[in-house]
């Protein structure tokens, strides 16, 4: 994973997306009618040269013949890095920077947001609550990692 986020190895999502794909395939349970990423504030994204997120899930929507919408929800301030936070810390560092791309129609989708790692579900739950506010039925979150609670402080 740090290869991917940190050292613009773009290979590894497209292998991470596939693996989730063949996971949620073996879920067997019905698929969202869209997918979403994490969004990425456009600063950070010039730095970075991609959004991790981003490739992951969109080689998981290409793996499973689903709709990708890369620009439903929208990073529009900047936040310190999260690694070295708390679940609170992180809640409170991440309210008011991400939004529903403006104008979206989500009454009764089933979407699945797409992330690289699940820390300690802070991210998720903000970004849930966004899409259920704007009339989603059905939000799923897909990481291909999950921490344990010995990992962060």
């Amino acid at each position: 994973m740090h290869r991917l986020k940190y050292q613009n190895r773009r290979f590894i999502a497209r292998l991470l997306g596939q693996l989730l794909a063949e996971q949620r395939v073996n879920d067997r349970e019905p698929f969202p009618d869209l997918v979403c990423c994490v969004p990425m504030h456009p600063d950070k994204l010039r730095d970075k040269n991609y959004n991790h997120a981003r490739e992951i899930a969109a080689q998981c929507a290409m793996e499973l013949s689903l709709v990708f919408n890369p620009t439903l929800l929208i990073k529009t301030q900047t936040t310190e890095s999260q690694s070295s936070l708390g679940r609170t810390e992180r809640l409170k560092n991440l309210k008011n920077s991400i939004v529903v791309s403006p104008g979206t129609n989500l009454k009764g989708k089933h979407v699945a947001v797409v992330d690289d790692v699940m820390t300690t579900g802070a991210t998720f739950d903000l970004v849930a609550g966004l899409l259920k506010a704007r009339g989603a039925g059905k939000v799923e979150v897909w990481a291909f990692a999950r921490t344990t609670k010995q990992s962060f402080k």
